[in-house]
């Protein structure tokens, strides 16, 4: 008995300039050789239908998460990170730590947290306030 295979394969473009390939492999026994042609063809037409209904399914998880990421977006813009405090910004506070004499738990003190804590923007408050004591 003569046997046929169709492999159909179909690569789609996704997210973040990706692809995804799909790919579906179908092999039939057929009856006689003048049949090959009509069951090549059914079976053709079969493995593109499952492509496209793969497909189609990716395609819709990626329009339900593309309608959600201008929400999470616009959520994120509106409240900014706050950023840990550079190792710049710490040695700074170090510095000008030790020419004051006080110690890290002064210095905690005056942060009003742990140093390992600090925010960028508390650091360079922290850093204002002990370059106003050097100074008096």
């Amino acid at each position: 008995m003569p046997q046929i295979s169709i492999t159909y394969t179909e690569t789609v473009p996704i997210e973040r300039y990706a692809s995804r390939r799909f790919t579906v492999e179908l092999t039939d026994q057929v009856p006689d050789s003048a049949s090959i042609p009509t069951c090549t063809k059914a079976l053709f037409d079969l493995a593109k239908a499952q492509v496209a209904q793969q497909v189609s399914q990716v395609r819709a998880s990626q329009q339900v998460s593309q309608a959600r990421a201008p929400q999470e977006s616009q959520q994120r813009s509106l409240i900014p990170a706050p950023t840990q405090a550079t190792q710049r910004q710490l040695n700074c506070i170090f510095a000008i730590s030790k020419t004051l004499g006080l110690s890290k738990e002064d210095v905690e003190a005056i942060a009003g947290d742990r140093l390992s804590k600090l925010s960028a923007k508390k650091a360079s408050d922290v850093i204002e306030a002990l370059k106003s004591k050097q100074a008096a």
